[in-house]
């Protein structure tokens, strides 16, 4: 059976890293691979490709592991170094027919992929892979040499870090977050990472008591018909555990440092007002008068980023 490999395109916003030349790959030599790295300037929009790929695996649930262990390194070092990154759905974007890639395999021993948008696994055979992108139609802010020192100590140590579903997911909206076209959608990103970490802790037992009797009683209320009575159950049920703007608060309580450029506001009051916004802004488009999404949106980024690189360690 032939090698197999992985490849990796990730989005960034354009010129957020420095390109590499063409042809000429960043190389990294670790303990169980090597994986290069290509750092590709789009031609359309406003973000740039960076590429992963490492070859020589034995079998395809091997490459698997290894691609899926590189996203996660790949997400934990834009976490790490505030780098937005869209990681992609594995999904090709660019179709290829069959005819066509016949035809190239034939003339030129060359196997055609669509360009996958996140992790493609391909069989390395006996012709040379390349991946297939068509595109139509700023100043450098990162070290390329840092990054490539952080993806580098992610990757060593990916096989030894257990990251939760959670997490990463709250990464993935965190690093996405960035390409939102406006402060407000941002903004409640920002708020839906803090969501997706917050632990909803049980209520009190007397408490729970209460709210069982309660949902007994709707139960018993033969003047509740259809979907009424159960809407109103599950309200109740939700209510054995506490909010999720106190869980949110509750990640912040120990934490005793004023917010950064907000004089001596603490972080749970900060907090506190930027849920509150959240919920006008979602139920009613609009924030509270006196809460500006444009200056308090980066502080909030700021907590947001700091949080989760405790969770990814």
């Amino acid at each position: 059976m032939p090698p197999f490999g992985f490849r990796i395109r990730a989005l960034v916003p354009r010129n957020r890293l420095p390109a590499t030349d063409d042809d000429t790959p960043i190389v990294l030599s670790l303990n169980d691979r090597v994986v290069t790295i290509e750092i590709q300037r789009g031609t359309a929009g406003s973000v740039d490709h960076l590429v992963l790929r490492s070859t020589g695996f034995a079998s395809e649930d091997a490459a698997l592991v290894a691609g899926l262990e590189a996203k996660a390194a790949l997400r934990a070092t834009g976490v790490s170094m505030n780098i937005p990154m869209d990681l992609g759905p594995d999904t090709a974007s660019t179709g290829i027919g069959q005819v066509v890639k016949e035809s190239v395999r034939e003339r030129f021993n060359v196997e055609l992929r669509g360009d996958v948008h996140g992790l493609d696994i391909f069989d390395e055979g006996e012709a040379e892979v390349r991946h297939l992108r068509m595109e139509a139609e700023g100043s450098v802010t990162m070290n390329r040499e840092q990054f490539v020192m952080n993806l580098a100590c992610f990757l060593e140590g990916a096989q030894k870090r257990e990251i939760n579903d959670r997490v990463q997911l709250a990464a993935d909206v965190y690093l996405g977050a960035a390409f939102e076209s406006s402060d407000r959608a941002r903004f409640v990103a920002y708020i839906t990472v803090l969501e997706i970490l917050a632990d909803r802790k049980p209520r009190t037992a007397t408490a729970v008591a209460s709210i069982d009797d309660w949902i007994a009683e709707v139960r018993e209320n033969e003047d509740l018909v259809g979907t009424e009575a159960e809407s109103l159950v599950g309200m109740l049920r939700d209510l054995k555990e506490e909010s999720i703007g106190a869980s949110i608060r509750n990640m912040f309580a120990s934490r005793h440092e004023t917010e950064q450029g907000s004089g001596d506001r603490d972080v749970t009051t900060f907090i506190r007002a930027c849920y509150a916004a959240r919920s006008r802004l979602v139920h009613n488009g609009v924030v509270p008068s006196g809460f500006d999404v444009r200056t308090e949106t980066p502080k909030l980024a700021a907590l947001v980023h700091g949080l989760l690189q405790e969770r990814l360690g």
